[in-house]
């Protein structure tokens, strides 16, 4: 497992998810897509990422979504990682 997919998937269990059961698309005055691309943007093994996201379903009480996150590292790997996300 390389250090920037866990340093990803630790920020979001630390900062997005919600009482373990869901992951929040926004918290503490920032997006889910924002964070991880932050994450992807200051980590020293990253050559280069694509972070993007699509909302499935919207409704006036409950939405849902999925962040996508691909980068390759410096020694040539490329990795993705994905999330589904709630807000109610």
């Amino acid at each position: 497992m390389s250090k920037v997919w866990s340093a990803i998937v630790d920020m979001v269990e630390r900062d997005f998810v919600h009482e373990k059961d869901f992951i929040l698309k926004y918290h503490n005055e920032k997006y889910l897509e924002d964070a991880i691309e932050e994450v992807l943007k200051e980590h020293e093994d990253v050559a280069q990422y694509k972070v993007d996201g699509v909302d499935t379903f919207d409704s006036p009480g409950y939405d849902t979504g999925v962040v996508y996150a691909a980068w390759v590292e410096k020694d040539g790997t490329l990795h993705t990682i994905d999330y589904q996300w709630e807000s109610m």
